[in-house]
């Protein structure tokens, strides 16, 4: 029975090899059950043993955005401060799926408003605010493209994590401001 099995597996890879559809990711597998709560208890101990990783290597493929909560539109001002979210930079949070990570699921915040919701003033002057996002990095197992043994190699790596926005002098603005700032002459 074993051998007729083991006929069977050449057999599919030979024609899988006929046909040019052998890949090195058909072969692969996730780590077993041992590896794989080795990795995560390191992925959860915050290890310093962090792995360069470059965004360009990564295949977004498989990634996906779902909208968790919120509105994605920007509140018109008011000058009354009854507003259902008074922050000066509004979000929404969006789900990421990326089934090579673990976790595959990540929250981000989204920024609703590309300027500062500042009651009180004109829209001349609320355009010098700009609202950003405020960034976190997480430490995250990024599953590479390598194969050894069979099996998938896992990096631990930092994934940058929006986690709210905030409201900042915008870009042309601070340039300006760089440029006329003088400096005391007993500064150092």
């Amino acid at each position: 029975m074993i051998r007729l099995a083991s006929l069977l597996l050449s057999l599919q890879a030979i024609l899988i090899l006929l046909n040019g559809q052998l890949t090195r990711a058909t072969w692969c597998r996730n780590p077993g059950v041992s590896q794989m709560n080795n990795l995560t208890r390191t992925l959860l101990q915050g290890s310093n043993l962090w792995l360069s990783y470059q965004a360009a290597d990564m295949d977004t493929s498989d990634i996906y955005t779902i909208l968790l909560q919120g509105d994605t539109s920007c509140p018109v001002p008011t000058d009354q401060d009854d507003s259902e979210d008074p922050s000066t930079c509004p979000s929404y949070l969006v789900k990421e799926v990326d089934p090579t990570r673990i976790p595959s699921s990540i929250v981000h915040a989204r920024c609703r408003c590309e300027n500062c919701q500042i009651s009180g003033l004109r829209s001349r002057r609320r355009q010098q605010y700009a609202c950003e996002p405020v960034y976190r990095f997480l430490p995250v197992l990024k599953r590479q493209s390598t194969c050894i043994d069979g099996e998938y190699q896992y990096a631990l790596v930092h994934q940058r994590v929006a986690v709210s926005c905030h409201c900042v002098r915008s870009r042309n603005n601070r340039a300006k401001l760089s440029t006329s700032f003088k400096s005391p002459e007993n500064f150092m």
